[in-house]
């Protein structure tokens, strides 16, 4: 576990994760049409980087019951539970890293990793092994829903690209010179002036092809891709509903 990216989710970002209820457009888009129209209550789903429990939330109220929970950060798990604890639903949540779950191949049938959970991994090697373990804990049939940073849909990454480059050099952040790792612009919903003259984590921006890549790779079946109409907090994010074909070979 980054434990420079769980101390960030405990302090700075703790309050903007863990109260967050209301769903982005795609976000209600997703789940609406793969998700929620005529699925099993009963079937088993694991949110990913739940943080304060809105997804979670969202499927306690539609009455699905069978429901899991993993984050990083212990102090967003708490948040978490407190939010579901007035929903009579079994709602079980642990504290854990998506790249190592602890749950039994093809144990569940849907997986969400809404949040750009994936982008918070360091390194590309982990972000695939994130993936892979996704893939591996799913059902044959069963439905992934991620969405990751699209490099793409911000017209200013280049240009944030070009100013933290320097930066990089300077504190010796020399795993993160690629200009898709990109510092966080705000921390607690306030500009992050901090960035110059402290070491922070870096978010992951995927080029479009290269998450298909991935997904591919790992072995889902990609059903479609969407992005926000609308601006709202994710409009940088590209959301993609993914497939573990019946018959499909776990790694």
């Amino acid at each position: 576990m980054d434990q420079t990216l769980v101390n960030l989710y405990q302090t700075s970002e703790f309050a903007e994760w863990a109260w967050m209820r209301q769903l982005e457009e795609p976000e209600r888009k997703v789940l609406g049409k793969y998700l929620l129209a005529g699925a099993d209550r009963h079937m088993a789903i694991l949110d990913v980087g739940t943080g304060g429990g809105r997804f979670l939330e969202e499927l306690a109220m539609r009455g699905f019951d069978h429901l899991f929970g993993i984050d990083i950060s212990a102090s967003l798990l708490a948040a978490a539970g407190k939010r579901l604890s007035v929903y009579p639903v079994g709602v079980k949540l642990e504290q854990m890293d998506m790249r190592a779950l602890t749950y039994p191949s093809e144990s569940l049938d849907c997986v969400l990793a809404l949040q750009q959970v994936v982008c918070g991994i360091d390194d590309p090697a982990g972000r695939r092994q994130a993936l892979a373990e996704c893939f591996r804990v799913l059902k044959p049939g069963g439905i992934f829903l991620c969405s990751v940073l699209d490099y793409s849909r911000r017209p200013l990454n280049l240009l944030v690209s070009l100013i933290s480059w320097p930066f990089k050099l300077l504190k010796g952040e020399f795993r993160y010179m690629s200009y898709q790792y990109l510092p966080l612009l705000k921390l607690g919903g306030c500009w992050n002036w901090q960035y110059p003259c402290r070491r922070q984590p870096y978010a992951y921006w995927y080029r479009r092809s290269e998450i298909l890549r991935d997904l591919r790779a790992a072995g889902f079946v990609i059903h479609e891709t969407l992005a926000a109409e609308r601006p709202g907090r994710h409009r940088f994010g590209l959301y993609l509903a993914c497939g573990k074909a019946t018959g499909g070979k776990t790694r």
